[in-house]
């Protein structure tokens, strides 16, 4: 099993955002800070079938503005996220190589804007895959958004699938 712990402390200045007060403009966020601490665990439970499982808390605040209130939540950030991960892929036989998986992760409450007014809702998304691999070529199709869930997000994307293929040399 293996275990990584990861840890993130990043500010940034001058972020754009939409002006609350005049929605047809932008303004800037003088400074915000982003905290993070996570948890990962990676396991091949039996040959092939390998599961992946992680958690994190994310403290992100507003550290200094003008017109914002300093310690308010930065918006579309969620406290707390995690998720679940697994894959099996056939080891012997005719079908050596054809694998599929699945999992999902959940984003809690966040807010929806930068004055913490209000909330977005948690969501659970559903991802799945098929794939191919053999000693140099792998194939895959991936299936994001299993289930078309309603994601309130700046970037939520609907069911959507993707196809790859990859090869090393």
């Amino acid at each position: 099993m293996l275990y990584k712990f990861i840890f993130f402390n990043e500010s940034q200045n001058n972020i754009t955002t939409l002006d609350p007060l005049f929605p047809d403009f932008d303004t800037q966020v003088n400074e915000q800070n982003s905290q993070s601490l996570g948890l990962e665990l990676t396991s091949e439970i039996v040959p092939g079938w390998d599961v992946i499982i992680h958690y994190a808390y994310t403290k992100a605040r507003i550290v200094e503005d003008d017109r914002l209130k300093v310690g308010n939540r930065i918006e579309d950030v969620a406290e707390h996220s995690g998720g679940f991960w697994t894959t099996y892929e056939i080891q012997t036989g005719a079908l050596k190589g054809l694998g599929f998986g699945g999992g999902c992760w959940v984003v809690g409450t966040r807010p929806g804007d930068f004055e913490n007014s209000f909330s977005l809702p948690s969501y659970l998304q559903t991802d799945a895959v098929v794939f191919y691999r053999s000693d140099d070529l792998k194939v895959a199709i991936t299936i994001q958004n299993l289930f078309n869930e309603e994601v309130n997000t700046s970037d939520g994307i609907p069911l959507t699938i993707i196809g790859t293929v990859w090869t090393e040399f």
